[in-house]
C-alpha cells in the first residue's frame, strides 16, 4: 500500500504522493500543501459505507501535472504503467481509439489531490447516467469537530456535497499506483475460473466523448484495464460510479 499517512485518534489512510510516484513510475512536481483540515475530512463517517471512516474507504491521491518532464494525460499513462520502476506492472488492454484521439492528451494545468473511492458505490449500478450523478450529489460529509473546526452555519456538515465523479485520468491513475503498490486490482474483472461467475466492475467518468457519452474506466484483469465507452451513453443503463473529493474545492477544509 502507499505510505500510511498518520492521522487523529491513530487511524492511518492509504496516500499515494509525491514519494509514491518516485518509487513507481517517476518524477513529478512538488506536491500541493494538503489542508489544513485534512484529519477533520479522514476522520469523518463514510456517508456511503455505514460503519466505516472515510479513512477506511477512500485513498487520498496526488494528480500531478507532469510526470518525468512530460505533460500528465492518458497517452502517458498508457506508456508507464507496464514497466514501472518497482512494483506491479499494469497496463489498458482496451483503450479506445475515440477516447484516445479525442481525450488522450487532456491533463491538468496545476497538480491538485482527490480523496476517491476505492469501489463503486452500491445501488449505483444498471441507472441512468443522469440518475448517478444525482446520487453523487446527495452524498454529505459530516466533518470531525477538533477545535479547530470553524462550523458553517452553525452546523458540521459541509455547506455543499463535495463528492463528484472521477475523470477518466484519475480513476487510471489510482488504479495504476494501487495496484503497483499493493498487488490489488481495483474495479475488478473476475472469471468463472477464479470461482464464480464472470463479473465486471466499471465506473462512468465525468469526462465525456464528443458524441455525448461518458467515458468509462474498470474491468481491471490479469490482461489490464478497460478505457471505453460501452453502454455509457445518459440513456443507457451501464455500469457504476466511484466518486472523488477534489481537496482544493472544499473551502472548509481551509
Amino acid at each position: 500500500m502507499g505510505k500510511e499517512e498518520a492521522g487523529a485518534g491513530g487511524m492511518a489512510w492509504a496516500k499515494f504522493g509525491k514519494e509514491e510516484w518516485g518509487r513507481h513510475f517517476g518524477h513529478v512536481p512538488e506536491e500541493p500543501a494538503l489542508p489544513r483540515r485534512i484529519k477533520a475530512l479522514m476522520g469523518a463517517t463514510c456517508p456511503i459505507w455505514k460503519g466505516k471512516k472515510i479513512y477506511e474507504t477512500h485513498a487520498l491521491v496526488l494528480i500531478p501535472s507532469t510526470l518525468n518532464g512530460r505533460r500528465m494525460c492518458m497517452n502517458l499513462m498508457a506508456e508507464v504503467m507496464h514497466t514501472p520502476k518497482e512494483g506491479n506492472a499494469s497496463n489498458i488492454r482496451y483503450y479506445w481509439d475515440k477516447m484516445k484521439s479525442q481525450r488522450g492528451l487532456e491533463g491538468p494545468d496545476a497538480s491538485y489531490w482527490v480523496v476517491i473511492t476505492k469501489d463503486i458505490l452500491p445501488r449505483s449500478v444498471n441507472k441512468l447516467y443522469q440518475d448517478q450523478q444525482a446520487q453523487a450529489r446527495a452524498l454529505q460529509v459530516e466533518l470531525v469537530q477538533p477545535e479547530d473546526i470553524n462550523l458553517v452555519r452553525g452546523a458540521s456538515y459541509l455547506q455543499n456535497s463535495p463528492y463528484r465523479m472521477p475523470t477518466a485520468l484519475e480513476m487510471v491513475i489510482t488504479m495504476a499506483l494501487w495496484y503497483a503498490s499493493t498487488g490489488e486490482r481495483l474495479l475488478k474483472e473476475s472469471s468463472a475460473e477464479e470461482g464464480g461467475k464472470h463479473t465486471w466492475s466499471n465506473t462512468r467518468c465525468r469526462d465525456e466523448l464528443l458524441h455525448g457519452c461518458p467515458i468509462v474506466v474498470g474491468s481491471f484483469s490479469e490482461r489490464g484495464m478497460c478505457v471505453y465507452d460501452y453502454h455509457s451513453c445518459g440513456t443507457d443503463l451501464g455500469g457504476g460510479i466511484v466518486v472523488c473529493m477534489k481537496l482544493d474545492e472544499i473551502k472548509e477544509l481551509k
